[in-house]
């Protein structure tokens, strides 16, 4: 089946304010905030114009190449890499997983392609830079590597694993970090709060090696095996002595790895 652009570009606009999104980043931490649900920032004033903003005021119409500003390329990046693709992902798994097995990198090229027509923006060097290839993972777990242009500022991602995890549909991916005097990899996720906020909980699991392609696979490896082992472990602890509600350990982690919204979005 294939995927109307028109329909993509629609849903895309419909759902996110997107450049907005992206200059309204927070300072970056290595700290995990509590879940909290992603909100659309407000219109950007004169006096605090927004990337978006810059956008706006420089485009020059459908496949014309503009200059390659830092904030207006890093909103467009955003966008695509952190709110367009997950979505995608969640929303046409199968269609975009036949697209990729058929078309490869030309399919990744194209979903990059709707996202410049929704801008009016043309980023012909990043697009070139895109990469997609399967992949099979732990646990059974199979997928798409996605790699993404060179990063450039913080939030840029370098890889994304496009996984069908049992009946879950996954977004993981490595994010750049410089903010801390020198260059960090940060394995992310982003996934559902709820049946109303799709694709927008930001799971922040740490610092990680994942600076190439082969560490950001054996990260990912190793994340889809932790979070098994800590299923198996659970499912051999044994049941309380009686039916009393246990109070909750505040200190004890809810997962194997760091989990959470993540203030670094």
């Amino acid at each position: 089946m294939r995927i109307i652009p028109s329909l993509l570009a629609a849903l895309f606009v419909s759902s996110f304010c997107l450049a907005q999104d992206a200059a309204e980043q927070p300072a970056p931490t290595t700290s995990v905030a509590e879940n909290a649900p992603v909100t659309v920032a407000d219109s950007a004033t004169p006096e605090t114009e927004t990337a978006a903003d810059n956008a706006e005021a420089t485009h020059a119409g459908p496949g014309i190449a503009l200059p390659d500003t830092a904030e207006v390329r890093h909103a467009f990046i955003y966008a695509f890499e952190h709110k367009f693709l997950p979505i995608v992902w969640r929303n046409h798994a199968a269609e975009i997983s036949e697209g990729f097995a058929s078309e490869g990198n030309a399919r990744i090229q194209s979903l990059f392609g709707i996202v410049e027509d929704v801008y009016s923006l043309s980023f012909p060097d990043d697009k070139s830079q895109l990469d997609v290839e399967p992949l099979a993972f732990s646990m059974g777990v199979k997928g798409w590597l996605v790699t993404f242009p060179e990063p450039r500022q913080t939030l840029d991602a370098n890889y994304a694993a496009l996984l069908f995890d049992g009946g879950l549909l996954r977004y993981i991916v490595g994010e750049y970090d410089d903010t801390m005097g020198q260059v960090n990899w940060f394995l992310c996720e982003w996934t559902d709060v709820d049946d109303g906020s799709p694709m927008q909980s930001h799971l922040n699991y740490g610092i990680q090696p994942i600076g190439t392609k082969p560490e950001f696979i054996d990260m990912v490896n190793n994340l889809l095996l932790t979070e098994q082992a800590h299923l198996i472990t659970s499912d051999k602890e044994p049941a309380p002595e009686n039916d009393a509600p246990q109070a909750a350990d505040p200190e004890a982690p809810t997962s194997p790895t760091v989990q959470g919204s993540d203030d670094r979005k």
